[in-house]
């Protein structure tokens, strides 16, 4: 019965009001008990009120484009690589696969963040999907991971440009791979 009453009372104050809600009401402060009047707060988003200016008449240029047969075909090799399905296979891994990899990267012994804090996401991952495709992940790495097998552990070695990290590391990076 109280919804009822205050759905109705509510309708009946936007009309008094005159005023058009955009967004469902926030009811809060609810009063309510046997002979007393119902009493409620409701707070709502109306639309601006403003006088439309003329707009009759004014030039706009409307943009066309031409869509291609290398344009659709990009497009539904996106939705194609998007709707993958992986498969294990049980060959050392080759260039265009997928490989899920495990890698802690350190520079000299030390963890990569202990030489380039901004460097977070190089340190350490498990279970990183990465496709091995020259300059996929960084130049170099991936690769490095042609032959490798489930399980297998492999070094891999990144050289990164001169000013990289802000200059704070040596040119020189040491990552330890395994799946």
């Amino acid at each position: 019965m109280r919804k009822r009453l205050i759905g109705e009372n509510y309708e009946k104050a936007l009309k008094e009001q005159k005023l058009h809600a955009v967004t469902n009401p926030d009811i809060e402060e609810i009063q309510f008990s046997r002979g007393q009047p119902l009493q409620f707060a409701a707070t709502v988003e109306t639309a601006p009120e403003f006088e439309l200016p003329e707009y009759k008449g004014i030039k706009v240029r409307r943009e066309t484009g031409d869509v291609t047969e290398a344009d659709i075909d990009k497009a539904l090799n996106v939705l194609a690589e998007q709707r993958a399905k992986f498969n294990d296979v049980s060959r050392p891994a080759q260039q265009g696969d997928v490989v899920v990899v495990a890698y802690s990267g350190t520079v000299e012994g030390k963890a990569l963040t202990d030489i380039a804090p901004t460097a977070k996401g190089l340190t350490k991952q498990d279970n990183f999907w990465m496709q091995i495709k020259e300059n996929s992940f960084l130049p170099g790495f991936t690769e490095q991971l042609v032959g490798v097998s489930a399980g297998d552990k492999r070094t891999v070695t990144v050289t990164f440009p001169k000013d990289s990290f802000r200059r704070r590391c040596p040119r020189s990076r040491r990552f330890t791979k395994s799946k």
